[in-house]
């Protein structure tokens, strides 16, 4: 193996596989990245047992060959070395030598033979989604996800195909997200897997060099076709939680209130140093904020405006904080009951925040 590009080139396509690479992984191989050299361009992959990302990279490739190669030292070398080019051969199926300038690194890794295998992908169905409207469907969600593994029955994204639709689906048992965008494909309505958070974290970091996202997945495993950087992940065998029955209803409310989405948000930040319990008031005059607790004190603020109804709801506020930024409007409807939970919803986007009974 024998390639030549700027360092600058490998530092970003490293940086796009890199977030998947544990450097305390207990197995040597998977704090590595996997460069494979053919024609023209080099392939990257990060791997972790149940994620990889590949990434491809045009470059002056002299000899093909394969090598793993620790990706923390790597990097290192390709920040280091900043606008100048970076020779790379291998000199052994487990040993390659950097060359630039003066610059001589020789570096230990692994042959390509001990490197993990991707995640296979078998093609059971396929459908096309816009890469823009993705990535912001799966940052909306992201406040209602779940991170407690335990809780298998609520941990990750839902993905629910209904007619030329995916409705992307997230709660942590408090709080519920949900967000639709359009799609193309012949996809069976009804058809849904879940994500983990981990892959919905590296999607949404990945630009993707075009409009569109290839989706293909099969009981077992997905992938995201993202044009230079793919995407192979694990699927995780559970079962969200029925919301259809629930969510649906709410999210008809009448009436509601349209609030200026930033103001209510900083209102919330700074009560919520008071506690992490809001009294949430609407009256005629506003909105009336309240936190209070022995050891926080006790913090309080408005927002004028002019509600339909007077009712009060308690709520955690770093719910309703992380749900007001997940939204790009200015402006949401919202919906306020004594007997509800809290709603935000902006057309087919809604976030459902769950009351605290108060003793």
């Amino acid at each position: 193996m024998k390639f030549k590009c700027p360092a600058k080139d490998l530092k970003e396509a490293l940086a796009t596989v890199g977030g998947v690479i544990n450097e305390r992984a207990s197995l040597a191989a998977l704090t590595c990245v996997r460069i494979d050299a053919k024609q023209d361009s080099l392939v990257l992959t990060g791997s972790s047992l149940n994620l990889n990302i590949r990434h491809e990279l045009k470059c002056n490739v002299e000899r093909a060959g394969s090598i793993g190669l620790p990706f923390k030292k790597l990097m290192s070398v390709a920040t280091r070395l900043g606008n100048s080019d970076l020779d790379v051969s291998a000199i052994n199926p487990d040993q390659a030598r950097l060359v630039s300038g003066d610059f001589n690194y020789t570096m230990t890794g692994f042959r390509f033979e001990d490197m993990p295998e991707t995640i296979a992908l078998e093609r059971e169905y396929q459908c096309e989604v816009e890469s823009i409207w993705l990535r912001n469907a799966l940052r909306f969600v992201r406040p209602a996800e779940c991170r407690n593994e335990s809780l298998d029955n609520k941990f990750g994204i839902n993905f629910l195909f209904q007619d030329e639709t995916l409705e992307i689906a997230a709660t942590n048992g408090h709080q519920f997200a949900k967000a639709n965008i359009q799609l193309t494909g012949d996809v069976p309505k009804g058809l849904k897997f879940f994500l983990p958070p981990a892959t919905a974290d590296q999607l949404r970091k990945i630009e993707g060099d075009g409009d569109l996202v290839s989706v293909t997945w099969c009981k077992s495993s997905v992938h995201f076709n993202l044009g230079s950087t793919e995407v192979f992940s694990k699927l995780k065998e559970a079962k969200f939680p029925a919301y259809e029955s629930l969510i649906y209803p709410l999210m008809q409310l009448e009436p509601v209130v349209e609030l200026e989405r930033e103001a209510l948000k900083e209102r919330t930040e700074r009560v919520m140093i008071g506690g992490e319990k809001m009294n949430l008031k609407s009256t005629n005059s506003g909105l009336y904020l309240h936190c209070a607790s022995k050891a926080d004190g006790d913090c309080r603020d408005h927002l004028p405006m002019t509600c339909p109804q007077e009712a009060e709801i308690c709520l955690n506020p770093a719910y309703l904080a992380g749900a007001l930024t997940s939204f790009d409007e200015d402006t949401v409807e919202a919906y306020i009951s004594d007997s509800q939970p809290f709603i935000l919803r902006s057309g087919t986007k809604v976030q459902i925040i769950m009351g605290i009974r108060v003793a």
